[in-house]
């Protein structure tokens, strides 16, 4: 069975890619990790047209024994603000989405 991606969707794929995202622990107070967000200097944004690269990241990728366990967004703790969670003691693993897909650069194939 082909999949839906062609050439053009591997460069894509490929743009996407950041070799060196921003990553923390589980253990990580998710104030330091909206501080980190904050400072950063990387991010992406795919819409139903094109994939943009933009000088500033929204996603952290929590990581336990350098390998992904979670993810936070940007977005996630948007939305925990909005219903009034108290961010103040939460650590990054309470929140974070998991599990994680990755796919290594190396099994990219058209």
């Amino acid at each position: 069975m082909r999949n839906n991606f062609d050439s053009r969707s591997l460069v894509t794929l490929k743009k996407a890619m950041i070799s060196q995202p921003l990553t923390v622990s589980p253990e990580t107070s998710v104030l330091d990790g909206l501080a980190l967000l904050n400072a950063s200097q990387t991010a992406c944004s795919i819409t139903t047209h094109s994939l943009e690269f933009n000088p500033r990241t929204s996603c952290l990728i929590v990581t336990k024994n350098q390998q992904p366990v979670g993810i936070l967004t940007h977005r996630d703790i948007v939305g925990l603000i909005a219903q009034q969670i108290n961010l103040e003691g939460l650590s990054v693993g309470d929140i974070m989405r998991q599990p994680v897909i990755t796919l290594p650069e190396s099994q990219l194939k058209d």
